[in-house]
């Protein structure tokens, strides 16, 4: 009886070859898709009254402030998070919120009584 090989020699190179330009493919995709860290998306709060967007505020810097359809209620950015601080409302629910930012999963937080509303983005989601 004769002894067949059922994997020869050209067979284990070709294997080989396939490998090595699989992994170069790989390789050049992987190096050309990369986003350098510097490069990250600026995480933006956004304050809507109603259905308008009145504010785009960016969360790289710490900030108090207010908006003009109502100074009553006071928005702080702090590391990287934004949230209600105070409000003339009476339920304060939306202070007791507190601050949100875009690693929850639901990022939102509102002053119904003064229709306003807080949400969470990236840049890419703007454009």
């Amino acid at each position: 009886m004769e002894d067949k090989k059922i994997i020869n020699k050209k067979d284990i190179i070709l294997i080989v070859a396939i490998l090595v330009i699989a992994a170069g493919i790989w390789g050049a995709l992987t190096l050309f898709n990369s986003t350098p860290e510097e490069e990250e998306a600026t995480v933006y709060g956004e304050i809507f009254f109603g259905p308008n967007s009145i504010k785009l505020v960016p969360l790289d810097y710490d900030q108090t402030f207010s908006v003009p359809i109502n100074p009553h209620v006071v928005f702080e950015v702090r590391d990287g998070m934004i949230g209600f601080i105070e409000s003339n409302c009476s339920d304060q629910i939306c202070v007791h919120t507190g601050f949100i930012s875009g690693d929850i999963f639901f990022p939102f937080a509102a002053c119904l009584p003064n229709g306003l509303i807080l949400t969470i983005h990236d840049a890419f989601f703007n454009n």
